[in-house]
C-alpha cells in the first residue's frame, strides 16, 4: 500500500508544480524596428527576474503571416506568475514606475492580436 501512494505522489506532484506559459501574438507599428522591440524586451526581463518571469521573442520564419511575432514569458508557477501580473497591473498606475514606463514603451511599439496562458508539463 505504500508503494502505491509513493507512486501516486509522485504522479502527482508534477502536475502540481508545472511552469506557466504566458503567450500573445503581436505585430509591430510601423515606426518600431525589431531592434528597438528587443531592447524594450531587455528592459521588462530586468524588472520580469525579481518576479521569477522572464520573456523571449519567437519571431516567424516559416509562417502564413510573417509579421505576427510572439510573446513567449515564462514562470515557475501560475502563482508566481499571478504574483508578477498583480506587481504590475498595480504598478503602472505611478507614471513613474517600471511598470508604467515599459507600458508606454510596449504601446508605442506593438499591437496585440492574442494573448493565452497555459501550464507546462512535466517541469
Amino acid at each position: 500500500m505504500k508503494t502505491i501512494i509513493a507512486g501516486l505522489c509522485l504522479l502527482i506532484a508534477p502536475i502540481t508544480y508545472a511552469d506557466h506559459l504566458d503567450t500573445f501574438s503581436f505585430t509591430l507599428k510601423k515606426d518600431c524596428s525589431f531592434k528597438q522591440y528587443m531592447k524594450i524586451v531587455k528592459d521588462f526581463n530586468e524588472w520580469g527576474k525579481n518576479y521569477g518571469y522572464v520573456a523571449e521573442i519567437a519571431a516567424p520564419l516559416f509562417s502564413e503571416d510573417l509579421e505576427t511575432y510572439y510573446w513567449l514569458g515564462r514562470s515557475e508557477s501560475v502563482e508566481a506568475f499571478g504574483k508578477a501580473l498583480a506587481n504590475w497591473m498595480d504598478e503602472r498606475s505611478n507614471k513613474n514606475s517600471v511598470p508604467s514606463k515599459l507600458s508606454e514603451r510596449f504601446s508605442k511599439c506593438e499591437e496585440m492580436k492574442t494573448r493565452h496562458s497555459y501550464n507546462l508539463y512535466p517541469k
